[in-house]
């Protein structure tokens, strides 16, 4: 049986009329979602909607992607920003459907600008979606949701095996400091005595994009730039935001001032220094509760068991073969995630063209 196709402008009402954009430092925290193109951005003290909703992302969406959704569906009491365009359906239109209908539509004929792409309300009015009876939809959705509630699940076990798997990691490195049958002559040291800790030096944003030299931060490279701080293999550790990052560079590079850089001893390997930092989550130093920082003296104070030299580097090549192992099984389960993510839109791609 052929369905009727018809426009999105005739079967919804489009309530773009009643949003209200608030910046992020005219906000009041609350328990109400604030939404925006892709999502839930906030949450603020009031709502302006109370409804079964579909959200479609205006500008700032996912355009032509087969894996993120450009369009959601909400809930009851939220506040919705001018990044999303608000759909309620009209009395022979099942939200859901509705929802299920549009979340990977191929809006870029109707897009818009060039610099930040933008679907327009105009544009939205056209779209054309099949509108079965009201009980047809009622039954694609229950199989769609009964579809994609055991890709949920599959993902989620899959996520879980590669967090395990990462972890297996960190054991080697643990079963190497605590087993006390390797050795009889590993020293107690502190952090103090075998490295140094030192602060980077700033660079405007402005111009770390100039060059081929990387700059680091607190959480990893941030740029680039023409000139370097450190001319050799070094530890870069996040002192502020994102701190007790851990980071290492093979080339010379700049260390911005939201980290230290670590210059090690004769007594310690800096392949060895730089598992040993994070196996050792220095996060947990934290002291303060507004922004995040790391205080070298109280690095310094942490005691570890040394081992000499070559025993270092044999602890790392036994990681690094281990290690190996796993990465090829992560991979493995990386691209077992992307196959399932592709079942969503599959799903979807299938209930429209009449398979279900």
């Amino acid at each position: 049986m052929s369905w009727d196709m018809v426009r999105l402008g005739d079967v919804c009402n489009i309530l773009d009329s009643m949003r209200v954009p608030i910046t992020a430092t005219k906000r009041t925290k609350g328990k109400y979602p604030y939404y925006g193109a892709n999502g839930i951005q906030d949450y603020i003290d009031s709502y302006i909607f109370n409804d079964e909703l579909v959200l479609l992302a205006e500008d700032g969406g996912h355009f032509g992607s087969k894996e993120k959704p450009i369009a959601y569906r909400v809930s009851g009491k939220c506040w919705v920003n001018n990044h999303a365009h608000v759909l309620k359906p009209k009395e022979l239109l099942n939200v859901d459907f509705l929802c299920y209908s549009i979340m990977f539509y191929d809006v870029t004929p109707l897009i818009n600008g060039t610099t930040r792409p933008k679907l327009n309300q105009e544009s939205i009015r056209k779209i054309i979606i099949p509108l079965p009876p009201l009980n047809e939809q009622e039954r694609i959705v229950k199989i769609i949701e009964t579809k994609l509630n055991s890709v949920k699940t599959l993902f989620v076990a899959n996520n879980q095996q590669i967090k395990l798997i990462e972890l297996l990691i960190s054991a080697y490195f643990n079963y190497y400091l605590n087993d006390k049958t390797i050795t009889k002559e590993w020293k107690q040291k502190t952090l103090g005595e075998i490295c140094e800790f030192i602060y980077g030096a700033s660079l405007p944003q402005q111009i770390r994009k100039e060059g081929d030299i990387p700059v680091y931060g607190s959480n990893g490279q941030v740029g680039l730039h023409n000139k370097y701080l450190i001319n050799e293999s070094t530890i870069i550790v996040g002192r502020k935001g994102s701190i007790g990052e851990v980071h290492f560079s093979n080339m010379p590079c700049w260390v911005i001032d939201t980290a230290y850089y670590v210059k090690t001893k004769n007594e310690i390997n800096i392949e060895y220094l730089f598992r040993l930092l994070k196996y050792l989550k220095l996060s947990k130093l934290n002291k303060s509760s507004a922004i995040p920082g790391l205080n070298r003296d109280d690095i310094y104070k942490i005691k570890i068991t040394l081992p000499q030299i070559s025993e270092q580097k044999e602890i790392i090549n036994n990681i690094e073969i281990k290690e190996k192992h796993v990465k090829k099984i992560i991979n493995i389960l990386n691209e077992q995630a992307e196959y399932i993510n592709a079942l969503s839109s599959s799903i979807l791609r299938k209930a429209f063209n009449g398979e279900y």
